[in-house]
């Protein structure tokens, strides 16, 4: 059975995986359902891919910190490599 996942839903992380993030006046709201999850009883065999928004804020936030990440990570590899 498919989960009842709609617009305007919270987004949940079991039953859901983040598609795409898309400004917004909120932080976690699906803004659209990309691709239907399923469900047998309580166990979710598939989660829903959604679209969820997220403040410019919140958006630059998460790219700096991904920045930092990608940082961190190239300066292992040089250090690996010495």
């Amino acid at each position: 059975m498919h989960t009842n996942i709609a617009e305007g839903d919270a987004f949940d992380e079991e039953s859901m995986e983040v598609g795409e993030l898309v400004v917004g006046k909120e932080d976690g709201v699906v803004v659209e359902v990309e691709r239907k999850g399923y469900r047998i009883g309580e166990k979710v065999t598939r989660r829903a891919r959604v679209k969820v928004s997220a403040t410019e804020e919140t958006l630059k936030k998460a790219q700096e910190e991904e920045e930092k990440e990608e940082e961190g990570e190239a300066e292992e590899v040089v250090e690996e490599e010495e």
